[in-house]
């Protein structure tokens, strides 16, 4: 179980896994929050004997099965430095995370926002690059900036946020930058909850509202299939 930071919107879901779920480790960067739903949160880890390794402790690379799972952030000292350093927040804390399996890859960035994004560069910038992120900040006008999405450089973004969320999640800047870019963009506040999944060389992405896969997309003996896009009715189709 991965815990980017103790904000409640990625925290509070993790609390029902952790009790029905078979979890083992949990992963986080063991920054503490007085909340109520981080202390009940650490009742059922403590209660279920769920191993929490410390930060320094743990190894920035796993391996499951052929699934290469990287820890690119925080750096290890990020807690002695808070005092000085003061935009180390939650937000900036975040665990980063990068998921590869053959030549597909996801980077989750947590909320980082500008500032942890160029240290993150500085730090791990040649591993940066995936074919889908995870719109760091739920797509806020804090993040994503022009050198960050240069290093990731991805095929599909994804922004997760709340149907006209107070916040004003993804920041009309941002997603003209995704655009400019080139970007597909995939949002949860439109398009509802969709699976992604991938056998490393080709991806299938699901809306809860198509009968079939949103998009195929993938290469196959160094040509690019086409796929189709099904949405609540619409057939979009693209070589």
């Amino acid at each position: 179980l991965i815990l980017s930071h103790p904000n409640s919107d990625h925290l509070n879901g993790l609390l029902y896994i952790a009790e029905h779920f078979n979890v083992k480790r949990l992963w986080s960067n063991n920054e503490a929050a007085n909340t109520r739903g981080y202390q009940e949160f650490m009742k059922i880890i403590k209660r279920k004997k769920i191993h929490v390794p410390g930060l320094k402790n743990m190894s920035r690379r796993y391996v499951l099965d052929n699934v290469t799972l990287d820890i690119l952030y925080p750096p290890n000292d990020f807690q002695d430095k808070k005092d000085k350093e003061k935009w180390r927040e939650y937000n900036n804390n975040s665990l980063v995370i990068k998921v590869a399996l053959g030549s597909k890859s996801f980077l989750f960035p947590g909320d980082i926002t500008a500032k942890a994004e160029q240290e993150l560069i500085s730090m791990r910038g040649g591993a940066l690059k995936s074919t889908f992120l995870l719109a760091p900040h739920h797509g806020s006008k804090t993040s994503s900036t022009v050198s960050f999405l240069e290093q990731v450089d991805p095929e599909f973004v994804i922004i997760s946020a709340g149907w006209r969320n107070r916040f004003g999640f993804p920041h009309p800047s941002v997603l003209k930058r995704y655009t400019a870019r080139g970007y597909r963009i995939l949002r949860t506040d439109s398009q509802g909850a969709f699976t992604i999944s991938t056998d490393g060389r080709s991806v299938k992405i699901r809306l809860p509202c198509a009968k079939h896969s949103l998009f195929l997309w993938g290469q196959a003996q160094n040509f690019i299939l086409e796929y189709q896009l099904y949405a609540c009715g619409k057939i979009f189709s693209r070589p």
